[in-house]
């Protein structure tokens, strides 16, 4: 299980606003393809951007259409916009909040200095902080989605963290002999296609209507929805999804006997989110669509996406096609807050040499000396933001605020978000010992970490 970020506010923010302008580019057109690097963080594809020359994380995501901004007030850099007009939209979960936005139109934005679209719309939500840095551990100020990718092929290779941008097909139909094509559709900017579901072993599949959203962490969303419903006699928990505009985004959790892509590519056991009706239903009557496959499942394939001629080319990604779903069963989920200084023990050594005077060769003799010392680092506080009911987690005492120090002896601090979840919490069965700060008093606890499912 990664952390999951903000899929409805992004689906939602595409609704409302109008179309961009301009079209994204080779800067040396006589390129046939251009490669961009990113970073992998909790699944998501994190590229630098430069917006009127500033310098920008922007998280790929094909969930939406546009470019949208957010957390600007956390960068130090000013970035200037001209043709400015204000938008309100609807808030998730709350339709009665409105979301206040800014339309700055004009702007030129360049990938990596090699990809460029020199009038472009950006959308920057001004009322509202975002938890995305927190949770990633590096600053995150937004969104990039379809219109980036509606010009090219694009290939998404996660193992070696590679975007390659193709102008067309020419120079590579004989790679794509080696992919499956399955047909998409392209709804406003985003792409959908159709997959399997199937329950238990000895039920019927459903085939659904799936939004393809490189900007959702997790695995697999379902919307139930007067067409399609999940068996009564399945089991779920009860869960955090992830965040939305106005605040936490909960649901329910079963474990899918099987998900099926083109009756082709057959994945078992996945750990299903079922989101509050009261999140998608908006989402439900404007785009008629089932669910999302996120990236926990996109990164499992090599891919082609070629929204011009409405395909998605998959091929497994044999590094990550076999392994096996995971969850965070002990029910504690964690985020990052504020910088803190954090006692680091070195070790120093030192070699000196002693002449031996009464030594016949007048070699020197060599010897050691060591001492411990201690080196104070900032690092990013780690703390408990979500407690799931009835979990091991809530169960063995802990809260919503705690401050983890160490687990199992272990400094919490060596490990970013992501690895601290796979070394200790995916693992059923075991006893973890914790140490941690409560009302900045320290408090040791014990959880068992038992299967949910």
């Amino acid at each position: 299980m990664k952390p999951r970020f903000l899929i409805i506010f992004s689906m939602l923010l595409s609704v409302y606003f109008t179309n961009g302008q301009g079209h994204f580019v080779f800067n040396n057109p006589k390129k046939e393809k251009i490669e961009i690097p990113f970073d992998l963080n909790s699944n998501l594809i994190i590229i630098r951007v430069k917006i009127n020359k500033i310098p920008l994380n922007l998280v790929l995501d094909t969930g939406v259409k546009e470019t949208i901004l957010i957390n600007l007030h956390q960068k130090k850099d000013s970035l200037k916009f001209t043709k400015i007009k204000k938008k309100l939209f609807v808030g998730t979960g709350n339709e009665k909040q409105k979301i206040e936005a800014i339309q700055a139109s004009g702007n030129t934005i360049s990938i990596d200095d090699k990809i460029i679209n020199k009038h472009s719309d950006v959308f920057i939500i001004t009322n509202k902080d975002f938890g995305f840095s927190e949770t990633l551990g590096i600053p995150i100020f937004g969104f990039i989605g379809g219109n980036l990718l509606k010009d090219f092929i694009v290939k998404i290779d996660y193992q070696k963290k590679i975007l390659t941008f193709y102008k067309n097909k020419k120079n590579i139909r004989k790679k794509l002999k080696r992919y499956r094509d399955i047909h998409i559709k392209i709804r406003r900017g985003k792409p959908f296609m159709k997959a399997s579901v199937q329950f238990a072993k000895n039920q019927k599949k459903d085939s659904l209507n799936l939004l393809i959203d490189t900007g959702n962490s997790d695995a697999l969303w379902l919307f139930e929805n007067k067409n399609f419903h999940r068996p009564n006699n399945q089991k779920s928990i009860p869960d955090f999804l992830g965040l939305g505009l106005n605040g936490e985004v909960t649901g329910e959790r079963i474990k899918l006997y099987r998900f099926f892509i083109d009756e082709y590519y057959k994945l078992k056991d996945i750990y299903t989110a079922f989101p509050d009706q009261k999140y998608y239903h908006k989402l439900i009557e404007i785009n008629k669509f089932d669910g999302i496959i996120g990236s926990e499942i996109l990164q499992r394939f090599k891919i082609f996406l070629d929204y011009k001629n409405k395909n998605i080319y998959l091929r497994k990604n044999c590094l990550k096609y076999y392994e096996n779903f995971r969850f965070n069963d002990s029910g504690m989920h964690l985020t990052y807050a504020e910088k803190i200084p954090v006692a680091f023990k070195k070790i120093h050594t030192k070699l000196e040499e002693e002449k031996n005077l009464n030594s016949t060769t007048n070699n020197p003799a060599i010897y050691t000396e060591t001492e411990i010392v201690y080196d104070y680092k900032f690092v990013n506080k780690i703390i408990i933001n979500y407690i799931r009911p009835g979990s091991p987690a809530e169960k063995a005492g802990f809260k919503k605020g705690d401050v983890l120090i160490k687990i199992n002896g272990e400094n919490v601090y060596k490990y970013k978000l992501e690895a601290l979840e796979k070394k200790f919490f995916y693992k059923t069965g075991k006893n973890l010992h914790f140490l941690i700060l409560r009302n900045q008093a320290p408090l040791e606890l014990e959880l068992h970490n038992k299967s949910q499912f």
